[in-house]
């Protein structure tokens, strides 16, 4: 799975919301995650893709769709 598709059914299912609704361009605090939720969302794509990921991607990379 890709990181853009994780994120989107992470987002989904936080949010109760299909994944067909979840914008790439949305900004990520739009989604209304918290500190905790961005947390987990983290966790769950570092353990798909057994890479580490910077504590500061989201602040740096504001959505989804961002390279």
């Amino acid at each position: 799975m890709k990181y853009r598709e994780c994120m989107v059914d992470f987002i989904a299912t936080e949010t109760e919301t299909h994944p067909e609704q979840i914008s790439l361009d949305e900004d990520f605090k739009n989604f209304n995650l918290d500190s905790l939720g961005i947390a987990s969302m983290t966790f769950e794509l570092e353990k798909l893709h057994g890479k580490d990921i910077p504590p500061t991607a989201f602040s740096d990379h504001s959505t989804i769709s961002t390279k």
